[in-house]
């Protein structure tokens, strides 16, 4: 019997596997969204508001907005996967980390202190989606937190002192 070179040869290695299909799923799905609420924001902003004023703050955002696009289908996959393993600490644990540290106090500071206003909290709010996604799949790709879940597994089996 012939095994295919290019299939898993163990646990770990399927399981990034199945990541990097979901990945691709989410990329194929998101990405395209993304840039077409990118070019088409003008029109869609116009099915809503005849303001300019309204209408060029909204077309602002929504280049914001699917700037996030492309790094949330990342970020959903890694948590989404984490929490699936059993590594429910370690996506709260980053996102919160990330939003408190950097998230909430570059959008105070670039929404009130810069002069940006809501533009600055759009930027802080476009780092912190980045710097999350880029994390939460560092943390995924390290497979640090599978040895994590075997331990605590481990620890929490049944009739073993």
């Amino acid at each position: 019997m012939c095994r295919d070179p290019r299939s898993p040869t163990t646990p770990g290695q399927a399981r990034l596997v199945r990541v990097c299909s979901n990945c691709a799923v989410e990329i194929a799905v998101l990405w395209p969204a993304a840039t077409a609420l990118y070019f088409g924001r003008h029109t869609l902003v116009a099915t809503f508001t005849q303001d300019p004023e309204v209408a060029a703050m909204a077309s602002q955002y929504i280049v914001f907005s699917s700037g996030i696009l492309l790094f949330y289908g990342l970020y959903f996959v890694a948590f989404r996967t984490l929490q699936a393993a059993g590594d429910m600490n370690s996506p709260m644990v980053i996102s919160v980390t990330t939003a408190v540290l950097l998230g909430a106090p570059m959008g105070y500071y670039l929404a009130t202190q810069s002069g940006l206003g809501a533009t600055g909290m759009w930027i802080a709010n476009f780092v912190y989606a980045v710097v999350n996604a880029v994390v939460m799949v560092g943390w995924l790709l390290t497979g640090r937190w599978a040895q994590l879940h075997r331990t605590r597994a481990a620890a929490s089996a049944p009739g073993e002192s």
